[in-house]
């Protein structure tokens, strides 16, 4: 009997994969997410559709791009309250897709514009921002030399309106069960695009971010995520101070700060 049920799994994950590699998984990644049956079927479905995206996204006819964007942002705001790894294959599958999409030139702003005003899609938002700087430094997207360069000047244009986001939703969270939670995404956020490069030293190092950063860093009564968060979000920092030239006053807030442990 054990024999025949791994027999039986073994065919139905033989079936999957032969599903995903064919060109019809697109439509059916879609359609399952819109009827979001079972909590397998959609995990199927936002992981293939990243796959698709970041794999084969030439199967696609270029027509198709801009209904596939739509189609992603109504799955990220359907899902907004979902399992968070859900939420994260679909925020990956809509970066791979920006970055991908010649012909969408306004990432950053069209994300902030249609996420930022309700602050129950924040999540969403924080998640989007996050892995985009991620994505373009991967070499599992078969990006070009000279789109990665393009996509990534893009990005680094807007890095001011993703760090005065950032700042806003800091000022703006309400003691909850969910503080942690965004805190947690707005210290992941952060160190994601110091890491991109190019941005305003001197408005990063005198917000409201960087001290709580610290603070979290030398208590203990904060979830060990935020602390994981913050650490790394130091990190990226560090890093970004290699150039003292651009960088100066974030070097000025943080080497005291570190030195002092």
């Amino acid at each position: 009997a054990v024999v025949s049920t791994q027999s039986t799994g073994e065919k139905a994950s033989t079936y999957l994969i032969q599903i995903q590699q064919s060109v019809w998984a697109w439509e059916l990644a879609d359609t399952l997410l819109q009827q979001n049956k079972s909590r397998g079927a959609n995990h199927f479905a936002s992981t293939t559709l990243r796959n698709k995206i970041q794999r084969e996204f030439r199967e696609l006819p270029s027509a198709s791009h801009t209904s596939l964007r739509q189609s992603l942002m109504q799955h990220l705001v359907k899902y907004r309250a979902g399992e968070a790894v859900l939420l994260t294959q679909l925020s990956l599958a809509l970066a791979d897709l920006a970055l991908q999409m010649n012909s969408w030139t306004t990432i950053v702003p069209d994300l902030v514009s249609q996420l930022s005003t309700v602050t129950k899609l924040w999540n969403v938002l924080l998640e989007c921002l996050t892995v985009l700087p991620e994505e373009v430094g991967s070499r599992h997207l078969k990006l070009g030399a000279a789109r990665r360069e393009e996509v990534t000047s893009q990005l680094q244009q807007h890095s001011a309106t993703v760090f005065a986001f950032l700042e806003f939703v800091m000022g703006n969270m309400a003691a909850s069960d969910t503080h942690d939670t965004t805190m947690n995404h707005v210290f992941k956020c952060w160190g994601s695009w110091l890491f991109l490069g190019e941005f305003d030293a001197k408005a990063v190092a005198g917000g409201q971010i960087l001290p709580r950063i610290f603070e979290i860093i030398t208590t203990s009564n904060h979830a060990h995520k935020c602390y994981e968060a913050a650490s790394d979000a130091v990190c990226s920092a560090t890093y970004a101070m290699e150039d003292l030239h651009l960088n100066r006053e974030l070097a000025l807030q943080i080497v005291p700060r570190l030195s002092a442990f």
